[in-house]
C-alpha cells in the first residue's frame, strides 16, 4: 500500500470567507487573483481536486442523460485509462452520481500542462455512465457506497496513479469531504480585501448528514502580505 498523498487545500477567499460571488470582479481582488495560481504551482502538486460544480466550468457541463441510452452496464470497479501516459498531471473530479460531460480525457488551461481527468464516483453511479467515461478515455475510481470517502480516494489515487501531492481547490463540499476526516495537511488561504455580501459557499461546507470523523484543528505556519492588501495565510494540521 502506497503512502497517503500530501494534501494542501489552497483557496482564494473574500474577507468574510466566501469562495464565489461578485467579489472576484472587484479590481481590489486582482492582485490576489494574480498570485493564487503561482502560489498553488509552488506546492508542486501532481493532482488538483475539484468538485462537480467547480468542474462544470472546465468541461462540457452536465451530461444529457439521453447520451447513455444503449450503453453497456459496466460493474462498479476502478478503471485506469491508457490515456494516462500522455499527460503531465491529473485533474481529479468528485462527481459521485456521474453527472458531468466530457469531449476529451484531459484538461488544459491555455498553454499549461495537460492534466488527465480522473472521475471519483460512488457506487450509486450508473454502469452506463462508466461506459461513457471509457469511451471518452476518462479514468475513474469508486470511493464509497452512498457518499464519497476521502481516505479511500487518497489511497486509490496513490496506488493506481502514483499521486503523491494533491491540491484541493473547491468547492466547499469537496474540501469538507477531506476536512471532516482529518486528511488535510496544510491550509493555504489567499484573502483579498473585498467583502462578498451575497449568499455563497465558504472554503468548507458540510454535506447533510455527513459525520464529522475528526475535530479539524490547525496551527499557524506563516503570513505574507501580498500586493495591494491581500494576504497569504498558511496553516498546518495539528497532529493527533
Amino acid at each position: 500500500m502506497t503512502e497517503k498523498p500530501f494534501v494542501v487545500c489552497h483557496m482564494l477567499t473574500s474577507l468574510n470567507g466566501k469562495i464565489d460571488g461578485a467579489f472576484f470582479d472587484n479590481p481590489a481582488a486582482g492582485p490576489g487573483l494574480d498570485r493564487t495560481g503561482k502560489i498553488r504551482s509552488g506546492y508542486h502538486c501532481d493532482a488538483i481536486v475539484f468538485g462537480a460544480v467547480t468542474m462544470e466550468a472546465f468541461c462540457e457541463g452536465k451530461l444529457n442523460e439521453a447520451v447513455l441510452a444503449g450503453k453497456k452496464d459496466l460493474p462498479k470497479k476502478d478503471w485506469v485509462s491508457p490515456e494516462v501516459a500522455d499527460n503531465e498531471g491529473f485533474q481529479v473530479v468528485l462527481d459521485p452520481l456521474g453527472r458531468l460531460a466530457y469531449h476529451r480525457p484531459f484538461l488544459q488551461r491555455g498553454t499549461g500542462p495537460r492534466q488527465h481527468i480522473i472521475e471519483v464516483v460512488s457506487e450509486k453511479v450508473s454502469g452506463a455512465y462508466l461506459s461513457y467515461l471509457r469511451e471518452v478515455g476518462v479514468s475513474y475510481i469508486v470511493a464509497g457506497e452512498d457518499s464519497l470517502k476521502g481516505s479511500v480516494i487518497l489511497q486509490k489515487l496513490a496506488d493506481l496513479f502514483g499521486i503523491s501531492r494533491i491540491a484541493l481547490s473547491g468547492g466547499g463540499l469537496t474540501n469538507g469531504t477531506f476536512l471532516r476526516e482529518g486528511l488535510i495537511d496544510e491550509l493555504s488561504l489567499v484573502i483579498v480585501p473585498v467583502a462578498e455580501m451575497e449568499k455563497g459557499a465558504t472554503s468548507f461546507e458540510a454535506m447533510d448528514g455527513a459525520p464529522l470523523l475528526k475535530n479539524p484543528a490547525f496551527i499557524l505556519k506563516g503570513v505574507e502580505v501580498l500586493a495591494k492588501d491581500a494576504l497569504w495565510i498558511r496553516y498546518e494540521r495539528v497532529n493527533g
